[in-house]
């Protein structure tokens, strides 16, 4: 029986066992700032559309691993022998064309229907925060109380807070991986997101979009209270 070419038996004893430890690892992410632990259901609905992705990507990835190991072996063991034009047509149009615009229209739509949620959540609060990011913090103002905080968010649970991100210098981005995705903060511009904690806690943010040589000491925190708790917190920051 034939062996493996070389760069494959190289591949499946030195890389391939770097690709699953490194996937593994990203996937193991827990703590506080981890993108795979939602807790709202705008989070829940981009991990979703994230292991739906991935799980077609490696479906993707599996079958052109399959599809080279089979060619490598069959030419080892098939020289000489003359190749099938309409196999390898097939092939590329079955694997080319049909299989995208079966699995990219899908991913169009629930991307569309994702976006939509995001935008416009459902039973939206009144409550407003103001965000302005700067080189290096986030400032946090509550235009119906008048509280002024840094590099910190407070908000009710199981209610979805409108954000407005001001950036005052450059781009930056707030993110809260446990509750939602990024939104740029853009000098000149309002950009409006919003966000929503299941459950009381405390949830750590990063600024996603380098902004400096301190970019990586800019976070924040959001610490999510029982509606009764933080309209006691308002009341005492209130004038």
């Amino acid at each position: 029986m034939p062996s493996l070419p070389l760069a494959w038996r190289s591949f499946a004893t030195v890389r391939l066992p770097i690709f699953v430890a490194a996937g593994l690892l990203l996937t193991a992410c827990e703590g506080r700032f981890s993108a795979l632990d939602p807790h709202s259901p705008e989070a829940r609905g981009i991990v979703g559309m994230t292991w739906l992705m991935f799980a077609l990507a490696a479906g993707v990835m599996a079958l052109v691993a399959l599809l080279l190991v089979a060619a490598l072996w069959r030419g080892r063991r098939g020289r000489g022998v003359p190749e099938s034009r309409l196999n390898g047509m097939l092939l590329v149009v079955g694997g080319g064309i049909v299989l995208p615009l079966l699995v990219l229209p899908v991913l169009w739509v629930l991307t569309l229907q994702g976006m939509a949620a995001l935008a416009q959540p459902e039973d939206p609060s009144e409550l407003e925060i103001e965000i302005h990011g700067r080189q290096w913090s986030y400032e946090v103002f509550y235009p119906a109380s008048g509280a002024l905080l840094v590099d910190e968010v407070r908000i009710p649970t199981g209610q979805a807070v409108l954000l407005r991100l001001h950036g005052e210098d450059v781009i930056h981005s707030f993110w809260v991986p446990r509750l939602g995705g990024k939104t740029d903060l853009i000098p000149g511009v309002v950009n409006e997101t919003w966000i929503r904690a299941d459950e009381p806690g405390t949830y750590e943010g990063r600024c996603a979009e380098y902004c400096g040589i301190g970019h990586t000491e800019m976070g924040l925190t959001v610490i999510a209270l029982t509606p009764a708790d933080f309209e006691a917190w308002q009341a005492e920051r209130s004038p």
